[in-house]
């Protein structure tokens, strides 16, 4: 999943004439940053959701 998401939105990234150099960079840095965490947030998200659905199990 993390693949096509960073080649979707750098592409995204890279054909947006409008932005300005500063823009393109916060952009582009925002970019790797979720790249960089997408493998510690998305167990995390997971064992959220066990979590909730084990506590709905006992309510």
């Amino acid at each position: 999943m993390l693949p096509l998401f960073f080649t979707r939105w750098l592409g995204f990234l890279q054909r947006e004439e409008n932005l300005s150099p500063q823009t393109r960079f916060h952009s582009l840095m925002f970019l790797l940053i979720a790249a960089i965490l997408w493998p510690l947030v998305v167990p995390i998200s997971y064992l959220e959701l066990l979590e909730r659905q084990e506590q709905l199990q006992n309510f």
